[in-house]
């Protein structure tokens, strides 16, 4: 939690140098980076192999891929208390796109 918290105001600062997009494929792959690994040095390789990745890729894309990219695009145009009000609805925007996938 405090690393999201921080994350709003770190995005603020970055904004103002950086191209959302840019900043959104940065935070992206730091996210999957971490992730990963956790998840490797938790349950393994062969968990990694067996894993649905094209599915989850598909709803990664869509549900995290766009809400960053919209939150992102929020954030350059508004400020970030605005952002995190909106955030708050992206668990359950990505759990009804995980049940309409199945």
């Amino acid at each position: 939690m405090l690393h999201w918290a921080v994350g709003l105001p770190a995005a603020e600062r970055l904004l103002a140098d950086w191209h959302p997009i840019t900043l959104m494929m940065l935070r992206l792959l730091l996210a999957f980076g971490v992730l990963l690994s956790l998840w490797l040095a938790m349950d393994g390789l062969r968990a990694a192999q067996a894993a649905a990745w094209r599915r989850g890729l598909w709803i990664g894309a869509l549900g995290f891929g766009m809400g960053t990219k919209l939150l992102l695009f929020a954030q350059w145009f508004t400020d970030p208390v605005t952002v995190a009000l909106i955030a708050t609805t992206t668990p359950v925007s990505v759990a009804t796109i995980e049940a309409l996938a199945r």
